[in-house]
């Protein structure tokens, strides 16, 4: 099984309010999946919850695309996190998470205010905890329920352990 990980944005006003909060240029990541059986499949984890979708209909609002391929297998971490397929968004971890970094940013000061949902997830928490599961180093430490799509895209863009596709 091949699998990339995708950061995404769009012109939409709140994208644009989550990247100016992040200070970074994409507010949203995914995975593609390829499978033998279906080919590349999309793996969402958006307002619809945590879904597969056809890749097709990404470009129909992504407005910029960025890829990276892991160097390590990453289906293992993929099917530890099969029970979250189908769960619903984590909308109160999201504004919990831009809580957390208004308040880095304003403050310098970290909080952790445990407002996880296990039952729950958003896009750079799941994508997270799949490179989590996979053993990825200098992920071992991570709170996925803390990992911002920022902070995501920081670790894999400055990590051995992936290569970006144009």
């Amino acid at each position: 099984m091949n699998i990339l990980i995708a950061f995404s944005t769009s012109d939409k006003v709140y994208a644009k309010i989550l990247r100016k909060i992040m200070d970074c240029p994409y507010h949203h990541t995914f995975l593609f999946v390829e499978f033998k059986e279906f080919g590349w499949m999309a793996l969402e984890i958006d307002n619809k919850g945590v879904r597969f979708v056809n890749v097709n209909s990404i470009g129909t609002y992504a407005k910029k695309l960025i890829y990276f391929k892991p160097t390590k297998d990453l289906s293992n971490g993929l099917i530890l996190m099969k029970n979250y397929i189908g769960k619903k968004y984590d909308w109160k971890g999201l504004f919990s998470g831009a809580w957390r970094l208004l308040i880095k940013k304003w403050f310098k000061h970290e909080i952790n205010d445990g407002e996880e949902n296990p039952n729950r997830m958003f896009c750079s928490e799941f994508v997270a905890s799949v490179l989590q599961k996979s053993s990825i180093p200098g992920t071992s430490c991570w709170i996925p329920a803390n990992i911002s799509p920022k902070m995501l895209y920081d670790f894999i863009k400055n990590n051995e352990y992936f290569i970006e596709i144009t």
